[in-house]
């Protein structure tokens, strides 16, 4: 069994870790918090207790960005116009800044804004 493992030691480290039927793996190290899963939810929280400073430990199955997570790919939509509730819309404005301080760390464009138009019939609204 295979697994991608992102720790923090003052950096992330990007590690595969294979642990074979007939031998054991056995490692100690305190860590604050372990995150399973490194998608787009693990993956943020890993680097954001990272950036507290806090020892963490991530662990994904399928490797680094892998095709197999419910995230995964190219497009995504976010907005703000939430009807379920309105105590979304804090949540949401704080999202929007956190995509923008990770494009202004990674120096890339990750979030790409854009209109929306909703069509439907009159009694559908």
């Amino acid at each position: 069994m295979t697994f991608t493992v992102l720790a923090n030691d003052n950096h992330c480290l990007l590690k595969k870790l294979t642990l074979e039927t007939d031998r054991r793996a056995i490692m100690t190290h305190h860590v604050d918090y372990l995150v399973l899963g490194l998608g787009g939810m693990g993956s943020s929280a890993l680097y954001h207790l990272s950036k507290r400073g806090l020892n963490v430990l991530g662990i994904e199955q399928f490797g680094a960005a892998h095709d197999r997570g419910s995230s995964h790919g190219e497009t995504r939509i976010i907005r703000k116009a939430y009807f379920e509730h309105p105590n979304y819309i804090p949540l949401l404005q704080r999202a929007y800044e956190l995509w923008h301080d990770l494009e202004q760390t990674s120096g890339k464009t990750l979030f790409n804004r854009c209109g929306l138009m909703v069509a439907g019939p009159a009694e559908g609204a």
